[in-house]
């Protein structure tokens, strides 16, 4: 399913009934976000660790802008503030009272900026494998950024020209690598062996400049 917001389209399913038998009356249970990590990568790796929990809550899973199921568009608008601004545009979509948010790695991130932008609508907030977010440092921001772009397989351009911002930030050759190396698991080998290729005209003009 996608949701129509913000001038693009989120994706998002929903695991597990809103409304359970409670004796004679029905009783609806607590929703929750399930916030994917990345960016660049999609909600999947989250099911089989929550889907358990969809006999006690709701669960909707959703795929921030540009990635996984959701429509791509502006790059400048792959942002953690644009994601914050989605994932509210997707609970009045959806026409949800407070939520319990759950989120992974840079999911966290999100969840955190999002409850500090809007707490009326977070009842819980659940944080996993993440770090408390005060913006973005200059070397978190380039990683994530390279790894965005590798996921998506067809902005070699930019790439190199965040992979070089990535080295004057101080991220080093063999953390740029990695990075590269682990969108694999979310893009496919073709886009992270594009992505070294990527790399290594970087490192190779770099090496050559000096």
């Amino acid at each position: 399913m996608k949701a129509k917001i913000r001038g693009t389209e989120i994706y998002f399913d929903v695991e597990g009934a809103g409304l359970v038998a409670d004796g004679n009356t029905l009783r609806e249970k607590p929703v929750a976000f399930a916030i994917h990590g990345g960016p660049g990568s999609d909600h999947t790796g989250l099911r089989t660790g929550f889907s358990p929990l969809s006999d006690r809550m709701q669960i909707v899973y959703f795929d921030h802008r540009g990635s996984g199921r959701s429509a791509r568009g502006d790059k400048s608008k792959y942002t953690l503030d644009e994601n914050v601004e989605d994932m509210e545009a997707l609970r009045r979509y959806l026409g949800l009272g407070a939520i319990i948010s759950m989120g992974t790695s840079y999911g966290g991130m999100v969840a955190m900026a999002h409850a500090i932008r809007y707490p009326e609508a977070v009842s819980r907030l659940v944080l996993i494998v993440t770090a408390a977010h005060s913006g973005f440092i200059a070397r978190s921001r380039e990683i994530a950024v390279v790894a965005a772009l590798t996921a998506m397989g067809n902005a070699a351009p930019q790439l190199k020209v965040h992979i070089q911002g990535a080295l004057n930030v101080g991220v080093s050759r063999t953390e740029i690598v990695e990075t590269i190396m682990q969108m694999a698991v979310y893009a496919g080998f073709p886009a992270a062996l594009n992505g070294l290729g990527a790399a290594r005209e970087v490192f190779a003009a770099t090496e050559a400049a000096h």
